[in-house]
This record gives structure tokens, sequence and C-alpha cells, in this order.
């Protein structure tokens, strides 16, 4: 349990002053660990690695072509799966974070993260800028690696100097944040964020906290 300064640029966690962007977080085993979930998941990703080598080999060869459109689909399956029970896992991450950093009377109302294939040769995954909104709070935070629990806070903002939207796309759907002149994009595959769950939970604070003015 801690708390922000006004600014947002100073979380107090219990004994001293430690700059927002400066938090050392230790997040305990999250739910999904302790059900395999993350061993499953992991096992979806290198599935789908195997299944790109394969397309790769099928393109070269004339007796593999016809194998191509069976691999894409599975391609796409084996991610889509992969990608779902990844933002599981952040989502309970992001949970367990906002619990540290906030009181106990302010729950995060709801949170999402960027899930979206990282650009490159090799397959890999997009899984860093990730938000999270309470009553009094908006809190961005960065994961290091997509494969790993290592999480930072990227800024801590009242809700009202905080600004959201969403981007839909054919196949990409992006939450933007915009906070002091930056903005985030937190891009997803369609069918698997729900970033209008937190664009509506932030527009109920706002509207909770005018009608308390």
């Amino acid at each position: 349990m801690g708390l922000f300064s006004p600014d947002g640029a100073w979380w107090w966690d219990g004994a001293r002053w430690v700059a927002t962007t400066g938090i050392q977080l230790v997040l305990p085993e999250t739910e999904f660990e302790r059900s395999g979930g993350l061993k499953a998941a992991r096992k979806l990703m290198t599935i789908r690695e195997w299944i790109f080598v394969g397309m790769y080999v099928a393109g070269i060869t004339v007796i593999g072509l016809p194998l191509i459109l069976v691999l894409v689909i599975a391609y796409w399956i084996v991610q889509f799966r992969a990608y779902k029970a990844y933002r599981q896992w952040t989502l309970e991450l992001l949970s367990l974070a906002t619990a540290q950093l906030l009181d106990p009377d302010e729950p995060m109302l709801a949170c999402e993260t960027t899930i979206y294939p990282r650009t490159g040769f090799w397959p890999s995954m997009r899984r860093d800028n990730a938000i999270a909104v309470a009553r009094a709070h908006v809190l961005m935070f960065w994961f290091d690696h997509f494969d790993s629990p290592a999480i930072r806070v990227v800024f801590a903002a009242r809700p009202p100097d905080v600004d959201l939207m969403l981007i839909n796309g054919w196949i990409r759907i992006s939450l933007v944040v915009a906070h002091q002149g930056r903005r985030w994009f937190l891009p997803g595959i369609r069918g698997i964020p729900k970033g209008q769950q937190v664009i509506d939970a932030w527009r109920n604070v706002l509207v909770a906290s005018a009608s308390r003015q």
C-alpha cells in the first residue's frame, strides 16, 4: 500500500518517497501461473514458432505449396489462443501491481495491455505498454519482455489529466493513452483486448468526480 503525490511524480512506499518511474515492484505468483496457464501459453508460443518454420519450408518447395493455407490458418488459431492466455496472465499481474501501489479502498476498475505481433523476421509478441484505471488514478505500466512479470510504472496521473480513445481497424484495435503531450498506443488483435471497458471505467470515474464537485 502506498500514496502518490498530487502530481503523480512521487510514491510513498511506507518509509520514504520514491520517484514514480523508479518504483521497484515485486509481484507474487499469479493464480494463472499456479494453475499451469503460463506453462501452457509458452507451449503455444513454441508451437507457433514451429508452424512458422513449416510455412517457410513449404513456401520454398513445390510439394509444400498446397499446405501453406492450412499452415497459415493453424498459425493464426494458435497465435490467437496464445495471445489470449498471455493477456489473462498480464491482467492478473496488473491487478497485483495496482493493489501494491494504491490504498485498499481504491481497487482497480479496469485494465488492458498491448498484445500484438512484433515486427521482424522471427515471430514474436509485443507485450509492453499496459494501463490500469482506478477511482482516483490512471496508472501506465511497462513490461520489459513479453514473457516476463517484471513491470515498472511509466506514470501515475489523475483521471482528468489523461485522455483515452480507441482506434478500430479490421484486424488491429489500439487503445490510445494521452498524458502531458505524449501518446502511448496499446495495439491488440481484434477479439482479444477489451479497450472499451477501460474507456468506460475512465469515463465513469470522470462523471462521478464531476458530480461530487
